[in-house]
């Protein structure tokens, strides 16, 4: 599902953003 993929791309860049 292309939608989970937007998903889960979201989500990585949101946790690479609070790591740093």
């Amino acid at each position: 599902y292309p939608n989970d993929s937007a998903k889960l791309a979201l989500a990585m860049q949101t946790g690479l953003t609070r790591n740093q």
